[in-house]
C-alpha cells in the first residue's frame, strides 16, 4: 500500500510539471494575442478569441473534424526575388467543410483550425519565424472557398510594397486583417499605431470597398455592427523605420450613407 500511494504521488508530481512546462517561441517571433471584440464594431457580438483551440470541433453532421491532409502545407504567400512568406500551422489542424450557409462563407467553404505561423523562406539560407497566431486568426482559422493557397494581396505605399492577408475571406461584419513588409531580404508582420499605447496586431474592416490607397496612405474602414450609427475610416501612412503603419486622421461618416456607397463601389 505503501508503495502504491508512492506510485500515485510520484505520477500527480509528473502530470503538473508536464502541464506546466512549455517551450519558448523561437526567438524574433511576434506574438500574435487574440483581438477584441471592440474591433469587430459590434458591441452585441460574443468576445473575440473565446472560440478555437487544437482540440477537433464539430462538424456540421456532428462528427469531430478530420486532421488536415495537407499538414503544414502553407495556406497563405506572399513573395518577391529574395524569398516567400508563408502562412502555414505549426502542428495538425483539422480541416473540414462549412456545411451550411453563414457569415462565416458558403456551404462548400473549407475551413482550417489549429495554430498557425507566419514564416519567412528565403531563396538563399534558413526560414525565420516572423509572427505566431497561437489563437488560430480568432478561433475561426483559416476559411477560403477552395483548397489553394492564398495569394496576399498587394498594397503599395510609397516606396514599401506591404502584404495583406485576410484568413476569413468574407464576414458579415469585419474582416480581420494583418499586415506584413518584405525588403532586405527579410520579412516582418506590420502593426497599426493608432495612437499613444494603442497598436494593434490587425485592423477589422468593413467586409465591403475593400483596401483604398490615396496620396501614399492606406485608407480602411472598421467594421460594422447592428445599431452603429457612425463608421469610421482610418488614415494610416507607413513608417519605414519603425516598420508599422501609423494613423494620421480619421473621417466619420454617417454608417447608412457609407454602407449604401460602399456597395454601390463593390458592384
Amino acid at each position: 500500500m505503501q508503495l502504491r500511494g508512492l506510485i500515485v504521488s510520484l505520477s500527480v508530481c509528473a502530470l503538473l510539471l508536464t502541464a506546466c512546462s512549455g517551450a519558448p517561441p523561437e526567438r524574433g517571433t511576434t506574438i500574435v494575442p487574440a483581438p477584441s471584440a471592440a474591433l469587430h464594431g459590434d458591441p452585441n457580438s460574443p468576445a473575440i478569441g473565446t472560440g478555437g483551440g487544437t482540440l477537433p470541433s464539430p462538424s456540421p453532421d456532428g462528427q469531430a473534424a478530420v486532421p488536415s491532409k495537407d499538414g503544414t502545407a502553407a495556406r497563405a504567400y506572399a513573395e518577391n526575388a529574395e524569398g516567400k512568406l508563408v502562412i502555414r500551422p505549426t502542428g495538425p489542424v483539422t480541416e473540414e467543410k462549412l456545411g451550411a450557409p453563414s457569415c462565416l462563407g458558403q456551404e462548400n467553404d473549407h475551413q482550417w483550425k489549429g495554430s498557425f505561423e507566419a514564416v519567412w523562406q528565403p531563396k538563399v539560407g534558413t526560414e525565420q519565424p516572423v509572427a505566431l497566431y497561437e489563437d488560430g486568426f480568432d478561433g475561426d482559422g483559416i476559411i477560403q472557398p477552395d483548397t489553394e493557397p492564398v495569394r496576399m494581396a498587394a498594397v503599395s505605399l510609397g516606396s514599401a510594397d506591404l502584404y495583406a492577408f485576410t484568413p476569413q475571406y468574407t464576414d458579415c461584419h469585419a474582416l480581420l486583417t494583418y499586415f506584413y513588409v518584405l525588403e532586405g531580404g527579410k520579412a516582418y508582420s506590420v502593426p497599426l499605431v493608432f495612437g499613444e499605447e494603442q497598436t494593434k496586431p490587425l485592423m477589422a474592416r468593413l467586409p465591403i470597398g475593400g483596401m483604398e490607397t490615396k496620396d501614399g496612405e492606406l485608407l480602411l474602414a472598421e467594421g460594422y455592427g447592428a445599431g452603429q450609427d457612425k463608421i469610421d475610416v482610418y488614415h494610416f501612412r507607413y513608417n519605414a523605420a519603425s516598420r508599422q503603419l501609423e494613423r494620421t486622421a480619421t473621417d466619420s461618416h454617417d454608417a447608412a450613407r457609407f454602407l449604401e456607397q460602399a456597395k454601390g463601389t463593390a458592384k
